[in-house]
């Protein structure tokens, strides 16, 4: 499946969750899109099998998305690892620059949102980044 149907498909299941509930109102339910860090890849020869990338360069964004809704505040990923923003030049890991300008929860706090206020968290993987990230969440929830 390409990534145009893919999309297509995802956005054609939530619409019946948006429309479902007609006490909702369009204003209820607010998207927000999180700058959770950024990766710029030196040679993109590892996303394929057969060459097609080799020597390519790549910016890569990766973003986080806070859905404020009636019935709890879901937060789709939680993007690089806090500390990260701590080191101004980022941190390289073979031929990717991992980058985070402003923490997570400083952003959620610029929105007046606390980490514990967020009653879902939607995870697309799960790997060393994320699990960190996670446990420092939960850190800041306890």
């Amino acid at each position: 499946m390409n990534f145009t149907k893919f999309i297509g498909l995802s956005i054609s299941l939530l619409v019946p969750i948006f429309s479902a509930n007609s006490a909702l109102s369009a204003h209820s339910i607010k998207l927000y899109t999180i700058d959770c860090g950024s990766y710029d890849v030196a040679d993109m020869k590892s996303l394929s099998s057969i060459g097609a990338y080799d020597g390519q360069k790549l910016p890569m964004a990766n973003p986080c998305f806070l859905i404020r809704h009636p019935k709890g505040d879901l937060l789709w990923e939680t993007g690089h690892v806090d500390s990260l923003a701590d080191n101004i030049n980022g941190e390289v890991g073979g031929v990717w620059h991992a980058k985070l300008k402003t923490k997570l929860v400083v952003q959620l706090a610029q929105l007046n949102i606390k980490p514990q206020d967020i009653e879902y968290l939607s995870l697309s993987h799960v790997n060393l980044i994320t699990q960190a990230m996670l446990t420092s969440l939960i850190h800041l929830c306890s």
